[in-house]
């Protein structure tokens, strides 16, 4: 949650109106199913500990699998997938590296759902690949402030006599007519 709060804060540093608006939204329609998991299966695997229950585990699937819970949960990650492909879309024109990071942030935000479908180790290279597109999205910018800009090209100057409006070396007198 710590990481989709940064990635929100992030957009919003970036000017992302739009795609921090998304992550927010996102964020807040996670929020309630990662509590419920988080918190919800540690108080009842702290009282299947303490009391020696054996068949409180069958609480949990009550926990995960509430269907008002997994609709926010599958509506917050696709708020957060729109959130990856607005990344992808606005870095397009940045350099190389940019372009790629956000191409690989999209990759991850979009696939966040399907990856709780892979086996463990799947999902950890995902989370992997992932942290290694937000650290250089978030790079990006310190890398671009240090890479010294072209000089700006010469403006050509003509060859000979100055040409003014009124040709070589004419001026114009002002006279007043009042």
């Amino acid at each position: 949650m710590i990481a989709f709060i940064a990635l929100a804060l992030a957009l919003r540093a970036r000017g992302a109106r739009r795609s921090e608006l998304g992550a927010w939204v996102g964020t807040g329609l996670l929020l309630p199913f990662y509590g419920a998991e988080t918190f919800g299966l540690h108080a009842i695997g702290t009282h299947a500990t303490i009391s020696g229950a054996d068949d409180l585990w069958q609480l949990a699937d009550g926990v995960r699998n509430q269907p008002v819970a997994l609709a926010c949960f599958a509506l917050g990650l696709l708020a957060l997938a729109a959130v990856g492909v607005g990344v992808a879309v606005s870095s397009w024109r940045s350099g190389a590296v940019t372009r790629i990071a956000a191409i690989i942030v999209a990759a991850g935000l979009v696939t966040y759902l399907p990856q709780y479908f892979l086996p463990e180790t799947g999902r950890v290279i995902h989370g992997v690949a992932l942290g290694i597109g937000l650290l250089l999205l978030a790079a990006a910018p310190a890398r671009a402030a240090r890479t010294p800009s072209p000089a700006p090209e010469a403006i050509p100057r003509p060859i000979g006599p100055e040409v003014g409006e009124n040709g070589p070396n004419r001026t114009v007198e002002r006279t007043n007519h009042g």
